[in-house]
C-alpha cells in the first residue's frame, strides 16, 4: 500500500477544525473591518469601491507586514507541522525531487486557497457594509482619486484598475509563497513549529525595517532590487507621481519579473537543501 503524507484536503480540513484557525480568522476579520473604515475615510467624498478596498488592504505595506502576513505565517506553520507518522516520510517517495515537488505543490495550493479566502472574506465584509449603510456598491470601477493619490497613481482607468488588482493579488501570493519556503525549511529541521513561526516573523519584521529605512538606499542602484520597490504601488509609481507624469501600467512588468526570479532562486535553494538534508537524523517534534 502506498502510504504518503495526508492528502491536501485532509490536512486543510484538520486545520480548519482547530481553534487556531477560528482565532486567526476572527482577527483577520477585525483587521479587514478596520482597514475598510480607513479606506472609506481616504476615499471620501467619493464612495469607496471594492477595488479601492482590495488595493488599500493588500498593497499597503503596514497592513501586509504588521497584520496579514503574521496571520498567514501562524496558519501555515500549523499546516506544515509534522507528527511522528511523517518523520520518515522521505522513504515513501521515489527520490528527493518528488518529495520536494510534493512540498511545493502543497505550499502553492495552500497559499492560493488562503488568498482566495482573504479576497472572499474582504468582499463579504464590503458588501455587508454597503447593505448596512445603504451605500452604493461598486465592484469594478476606477480607483477613487484619493486612493490613487495614496498609492502614488494618477489617471488610472477601469481596465488599468483590473491590472492593478491582478498585480496586488499576485504580489500577496508571491509574499505568501516566499514565507512558505521559510516555513518549509524550518519545519524540515529540528526546530519546533513555534521556532518556525519566530524565524518567519523575524523575516517579516526585517522587511518592514528595510522599508522604514528606505532613504538609506535612495540614489543607489541596489534600491531597485529591494523588495518593497517591487511589491508596493506607492514605491513603484512614486518617481513618476512626483514628476507629475501619468501612471504607466507597464511599470508593473519589471516587478513581476523580479518576483519570478526571486521565487525561482528560493525554489532552487529549497531543492538543494532537501537534496542534502539527512532525513535519518532523529528530531524531537513539538506541536503547536
Amino acid at each position: 500500500m502506498d502510504i504518503r503524507l495526508s492528502s491536501f484536503k485532509i490536512q486543510v480540513g484538520l486545520l480548519f477544525r482547530k481553534k487556531l484557525f477560528c482565532i486567526t480568522f476572527f482577527i483577520f476579520c477585525l483587521f479587514s473591518i478596520q482597514f475598510l473604515n480607513s479606506a472609506i475615510k481616504i476615499a471620501y467624498p467619493e464612495n469607496v469601491s471594492l477595488m479601492d478596498v482590495f488595493t488599500y488592504n493588500f498593497n499597503t505595506y503596514s497592513n501586509v507586514f504588521l497584520c496579514y502576513l503574521p496571520l498567514f505565517i501562524i496558519l501555515e506553520a500549523a499546516f506544515f507541522s509534522h507528527g511522528k507518522f511523517n518523520e520518515y516520510v522521505m522513504i515513501r517517495y521515489k527520490n528527493r525531487f518528488w518529495y520536494f515537488l510534493h512540498k511545493e505543490i502543497y505550499a502553492l495550493k495552500f497559499s492560493f486557497l488562503y488568498r482566495l479566502i482573504e479576497n472572499v472574506t474582504v468582499s463579504f465584509i464590503y458588501f455587508v457594509f454597503c447593505i448596512g449603510s445603504n451605500s452604493y456598491c461598486s465592484i469594478i470601477s476606477e480607483l477613487s482619486k484619493n486612493i490613487q493619490q495614496f498609492m502614488c497613481l494618477s489617471r488610472i482607468n477601469r481596465e488599468e484598475t483590473v491590472a492593478i488588482f491582478c498585480f496586488t493579488f499576485i504580489s500577496m501570493l508571491f509574499l505568501e509563497l516566499v514565507f512558505s519556503q521559510i516555513i518549509i525549511i524550518t519545519s524540515e529541521t529540528a526546530l519546533s513549529p513555534v521556532a518556525s513561526i519566530g524565524i518567519a516573523l523575524g523575516a517579516d519584521v526585517f522587511l518592514l525595517v528595510i522599508i522604514k529605512c528606505y532613504f538609506w538606499f535612495s540614489g543607489f542602484k541596489i534600491s531597485q532590487i529591494l523588495p518593497h520597490n517591487n511589491l508596493f504601488l506607492q514605491f513603484i509609481f512614486r518617481d513618476s507621481y512626483i514628476s507629475g507624469i501619468e501612471s504607466d501600467i507597464h511599470l508593473l512588468v519589471r516587478p513581476m519579473i523580479y518576483q519570478i526570479i526571486v521565487l525561482c532562486i528560493l525554489l532552487i535553494t529549497m531543492y538543494l537543501y532537501i537534496s542534502k538534508r539527512d532525513f535519518l537524523y532523529e528530531t524531537v517534534e513539538k506541536n503547536l
